[in-house]
């Protein structure tokens, strides 16, 4: 697939990671310090917001803060997800992701504990607090999110296929699940 790209100050950006209010972009010509103005292009719609440079990765990448977030924030990642989806006949994924937030517990686990950022029906991006080594088989308890005792865990195995340090200190893992094996 492709990267959605954008025009910061008349250079192309590449958007490679949402999470709000932070945007992860890569572009040939180094981005300055200050607040710049971001025009972001995805699924043939325009969007423009005011990001602040916050922190440069050795990959080339830098995490950008969006600094009016707020609606137009919601509505970048929601697009940006919507961009994922529609690529993603070109991926491994072929089944869509739905932002939710659900508690997991797994001794596999740093901390023996984790939230859900998105799930699907072939994985799960989970975020921790520390790294998860790629190839770790995982048993995973997640909980839905609701207060009602009538909903029961789902207990299922899975493999972290990836694992990425966030500009807020906190990891988010990939998990490729497996229900032919259960916990």
């Amino acid at each position: 697939m492709t990267p959605e790209f954008a025009l910061f100050n008349s250079t192309e950006v590449f958007l490679h990671d949402v999470s709000l209010p932070f945007l992860r972009v890569r572009s040939e010509t180094p981005l300055g310090e200050a607040p710049q103005t971001l025009q972001l292009t995805l699924l043939s719609q325009s969007y423009r917001v005011t990001a602040q440079p916050i922190k440069r990765l050795q990959d080339g990448s830098v995490w950008v803060r969006l600094l009016d977030g707020g609606v137009s924030g919601e509505v970048l990642e929601h697009r940006f997800l919507e961009s994922q989806r529609a690529g993603e006949e070109n991926e491994r994924r072929h089944s869509g992701r739905v932002k939710t937030v659900m508690s997991v517990r797994s001794p596999d686990l740093p901390y023996a504990r984790g939230t859900t950022h998105d799930v699907s029906q072939s994985g799960v991006r989970l975020v921790t607090e520390k790294p998860v080594k790629v190839g770790t088989v995982l048993r995973l308890e997640i909980q839905g999110a609701t207060d009602s005792h009538d909903v029961h865990p789902v207990y299922v195995n899975g493999e972290a296929v990836w694992s990425r340090q966030q500009l807020n200190s906190l990891f988010h893992v990939g998990v490729k699940l497996n229900f032919e094996q259960t916990v």
